[in-house]
């Protein structure tokens, strides 16, 4: 899923793919190196899940936005995502042109992003 979802991601003029990482201890030191303007980031990974990895870029780079992308959709993990500090969650139902749109308008300028899922 995260190859597709980079490669489809990289497609969009707006947004340039900058790293992609296996799981959320590897999304945590992309934060720290390269601060990129978003982190799409999925809730079931090895090593670390996707809740805690937000805590922890939000903590070593604030001005990153966090963006869940997740099958699961129920209310508690909507909840804690955004209580970690994520600042959008979708659905991984949606569409590739919607997504890219919502990470754009959460940047506000051409992102640099890192995925994680």
């Amino acid at each position: 899923m995260r190859l597709l979802m980079g490669a489809m991601l990289e497609r969009d003029p707006r947004l340039r793919v900058i790293s992609e990482a296996f799981n959320g201890r590897d999304a945590v030191a992309i934060v720290e190196r390269a601060c990129p303007d978003a982190v799409l980031i999925g809730l079931q990974m090895p090593s670390m899940d996707g809740i805690t990895a937000s805590a922890l870029i939000k903590r070593v780079c604030p001005s990153t936005s966090v963006i869940i992308f997740s099958a699961v959709t129920t209310t508690t993990l909507v909840q804690r995502a955004f209580d970690a500090g994520a600042d959008l969650y979708l659905s991984k139902t949606t569409p590739p042109a919607e997504l890219a749109d919502a990470i754009n308008a959460l940047c506000m300028t051409a992102a640099r992003l890192s995925v994680t899922a």
